[in-house]
């Protein structure tokens, strides 16, 4: 009987992102899900850090911790160009903070702490400007807090939500005005949560769910709505999905909520129940409707061990793919999978084979997924499975099967070449079409956001068209080409 998140329900913070090992002296080895490489070194060891892409294709992994109980007050930024780390000091610490990715670029880093609840949170908060890099010191939380979440309403203020400290989770959230530079309390929530998840809605509230009110309490499936006009929380829902109970969810809040943002404005998050077996879900939320509902797949979403299950999830938002990446608990040395799930055709592809990880490393993980690249970075690696405190500065990089590029059209309808890559003011693409199609073409950036959007016609035989890209400003981009039920989708640049 799996037993995992009977764990997680009392300190999922500790065990969430726990999935296995890699032996440094591998450079590659093939899962049949993905395959592993052993990436650059940090400057400094740290484990359990909150790490994110920026618009530029760098990942920035703020804080952590390192040795025994201690916060890191540094950042590592990786450049995926020149594969290195460097490294900037922030003004504080923020292990257990949240993290919040503003309308601007820049991110607000909000309290954390120390000793894993034994001691209260911090209230410092700091912006982070990834053009400058300079990280500045900012008003304090009317409360000390770690273990919290935090989202940026649609009236532009930021939303702070949860807590915990020893043995119960805050019920008191707070508003930071970016403007005024200054927190203010909220009403009380329903429930109060360590780690939850909360999501903006389009009339300028936010949806709260999940997390846990003690150290041995379970995880809360109620789901609150706060109103900006009142400043004030109201109960929902005792379930994420009344009409299909006993949904659980898993926290996403060791990173900005907008790295879980889809094309079409949806959320997505985890859920599992063991009704009479354990299973898991991938739930979207629909900010206008404030209703979370199921995706459905083709296969259902199972992890490949007896003990364990699935750790964490990274979306390749342009291909509108979402890779979960397993483990097991009960094995030393462990053993690692990856499954991709397609949300357009709910198409479930579960690896060949798992990845047996030799001993003495183990991730306590962040995972980020690079666009650029198709592939995912992942920081935050310990030394021994018997404490939880021995973090290293290696880092692993984990290229999908199914990546960008690959998901191609069918034989027998058309094949299609885009150049030149870098491309300039214009950009070619060349078809050698069966029939007469209709096609979309789609130019979208990092984050997944559509810049520009044409249909086309093509008829029987080879032809080129030009696409004129002038008016897009420099930097990587993806062009998707949809045909009926079949996509297309290649990175580029544009220099």
């Amino acid at each position: 009987m799996k037993t995992y998140y009977t764990i997680i329900s009392k300190a999922s913070v500790i065990l969430l992102f726990l999935i296995g090992s890699l032996n440094a002296t591998l450079t590659k080895a093939q899962t049949g899900g993905a395959t592993f490489e052993v990436g650059p070194t940090m400057m400094r060891g740290k484990i359990f850090p909150t790490s994110t892409i920026l618009d530029n294709g760098k990942i920035i992994s703020f804080s952590g911790r390192e040795t025994n109980f201690v916060s890191c007050a540094y950042s590592d930024l990786y450049n995926p160009v020149t594969n290195t780390f460097s490294e900037a000091a922030m003004n504080m610490p923020h292990d257990a903070s949240a993290t919040v990715k503003l309308s601007d670029g820049r991110f607000l880093l909000m309290g954390g702490g120390e000793n894993l609840g034994i001691a209260p949170g911090f209230a410092t908060t700091e912006m982070y400007n990834p053009t400058s890099g300079i990280f500045e010191t900012k008003a304090s939380m009317t409360m000390g807090r770690m273990q919290h979440a935090g989202v940026q309403l649609a009236n532009g203020k930021v939303l702070v939500v949860g807590a915990w400290y020893n043995t119960s989770g805050a019920t008191y959230g707070e508003v930071y005005d970016i403007g005024l530079d200054a927190y203010t309390a909220t009403g009380a929530m329903n429930d109060p949560r360590a780690q939850p998840n909360v999501f903006p809605t389009t009339d300028g509230g936010a949806i709260i769910t999940g997390g846990w009110p003690t150290y041995s309490g379970a995880v809360k499936t109620s789901v609150e709505y706060y109103s900006s006009a009142n400043n004030s929380f109201s109960l929902e829902s005792s379930q994420l999905i009344p009409s299909d109970p006993e949904w659980i969810p898993m926290s996403i809040n060791t990173r900005p909520m907008d790295d879980c943002k889809m094309n079409d404005g949806s959320y997505l998050m985890m859920a599992y129940r063991n009704v009479t077996t354990l299973e898991y879900a991938l739930l979207k939320f629909d900010p206008t409707t404030k209703l979370f509902t199921k995706i459905n797949t083709l296969s259902p979403l199972v992890d490949d061990f007896t003990d364990g299950g699935f750790a964490d999830f990274v979306i390749n938002k342009a291909a509108n793919i979402v890779y979960l990446i397993g483990f097991d608990a009960g094995f030393d040395p462990q053993q690692v999978s990856v499954v991709t799930v397609d949300i357009t055709t709910g198409e479930v592809f579960h690896p060949n084979s798992t990845f047996t990880l030799p001993a003495q490393e183990y991730f306590y993980a962040a995972y980020t997924f690079m666009p650029a690249s198709g592939k995912i970075m992942v920081m935050g690696v310990n030394s021994s499975n018997s404490s939880y405190f021995n973090g290293t500065n290696k880092t692993y990089i984990l290229t999908p099967q199914i990546t960008i590029g690959t998901r191609e059209f069918t034989k027998n309808s058309i094949d299609i070449s885009c150049y030149p890559n870098p491309a300039n003011n214009e950009l070619n693409l060349k078809f050698n079409s069966k029939h007469t199609e209709k096609l979309s073409i789609d130019i979208l950036d990092l984050t997944g956001q559509l810049v520009q959007q044409e249909t086309k016609f093509t008829t029987k035989g080879i032809q080129t068209w030009g696409l004129n890209i002038g008016n897009i400003p420099n930097g990587y981009y993806f062009i998707r080409i949809v045909l009926a039920e079949n996509s297309y989708t290649q990175s580029f640049t544009i220099a």
